[in-house]
């Protein structure tokens, strides 16, 4: 199982967010970070999805907060962008259309201060690390974590470690 914790309904509590990991199904859960109630239930993807999910949360720009989700592999690499009720706002690929490795997810902010979704591709999609801006999903940076070659997937993290307001990727930081 995957989970992330993140205030998706305003009470300065972190929520409990929920989904299946390798070989599991596309189940979301939400649950109140205070008394542990069921917020939200919703299929990220298509209910006969076996391939798991990786999740983000929290900001995602404007003053909004949503659920970042990803294949974990056996699909392509479609992120898709979720309000907390399961209502979908958005979606795209992060990588090319055919590359059914897994997606790694995480959210963080860029050099321009904006909410920005961080993704790594997972096995044999190399270790490529890009960085979108959470509203727009304009491609604002991109780099190998590791050797190009190298082919084991990776996975990543995203956080001010430095008190700038940038959140850092993996261990390789980055700014614009």
């Amino acid at each position: 199982m995957n989970a992330v914790l993140a205030d998706l309904n305003g009470d300065n509590q972190p929520d409990i967010i929920t989904a299946a990991g390798a070989v599991g199904g596309p189940h979301i859960k939400v649950f109140d970070g205070k008394t542990h109630t069921l917020i939200s239930s919703f299929f990220a993807y298509d209910s006969t999805f076996s391939g798991g999910l990786n999740i983000a949360a929290g900001d995602i720009g404007n003053g909004l907060v949503g659920i970042i989700t990803a294949p974990d592999g056996l699909m392509g690499p479609q992120v898709r962008v979720f309000f907390p009720s399961g209502d979908l706002l958005t979606t795209f690929n992060a990588y090319e259309a055919d590359f059914t490795g897994g997606v790694k997810v995480a959210l963080g902010y860029a050099g321009n201060g904006n909410a920005a979704i961080f993704t790594s591709a997972g096995m044999g999609g190399g270790p490529y690390v890009k960085v979108f801006e959470a509203r727009s999903l304009n491609l604002l940076h991109s780099f190998y974590a590791y050797d190009p070659p190298f082919q084991g997937g990776v996975h990543l993290s995203a956080s001010d470690l430095n008190g700038d307001g940038i959140s850092f990727s993996y261990n390789v930081g980055w700014h614009q």
